[in-house]
């Protein structure tokens, strides 16, 4: 998680991958039940959550991007 937004990490075959999503663009959408999907600039990746802690970081990362576009629009 940074300022403005994260960065997910992730490999796909042996390339490894980061996605820089700003705040401002990132939607979050829950498709079931411990699915996330996030989504920016057209394109999305689907998160499978089992643990609570990542139901947690999820509600973190709201709430800090709820404080970043209040920020970004003044």
């Amino acid at each position: 998680m940074r300022p403005q937004g994260i960065l997910v990490h992730f490999q796909s075959m042996q390339m490894c991958m980061v996605w820089c999503i700003p705040f401002y663009k990132l939607k979050i959408t829950r498709a079931q039940y411990g699915v996330y999907t996030l989504r920016a600039n057209g394109r999305y990746i689907s998160i499978h959550v089992e643990k609570e802690d990542a139901e947690a970081y999820l509600k973190r990362l709201l709430e800090r991007k709820a404080d970043s576009t209040t920020s970004f629009w003044g």
